[in-house]
């Protein structure tokens, strides 16, 4: 799935994706495995899968008047 498909299907919410492939930074296309608004259950997801490559990404807005740290 592209990344505009991937955002109409979740929403504003978490996703757990497989086989992510990104260009110059940003993801352009991933197979979504799992989307939930609560961040936890996206991670119980994630700790199941230990071979491949997977991300977690959160598709909803983000504050640019607060500092996150990473």
């Amino acid at each position: 799935m592209t990344y505009s498909q991937i955002k109409k299907e979740v929403g504003n919410t978490w996703a757990f994706l497989c086989n992510p492939e990104y260009k110059n930074g940003v993801l352009k296309t991933a197979e979504l495995l799992f989307f939930d608004e609560n961040k936890a259950k996206v991670t119980e997801q994630l700790k199941k899968h230990t071979k491949g490559h997977y991300a977690m990404v959160y598709f909803g807005e983000v504050n640019t008047e607060q500092a996150y740290l990473l």
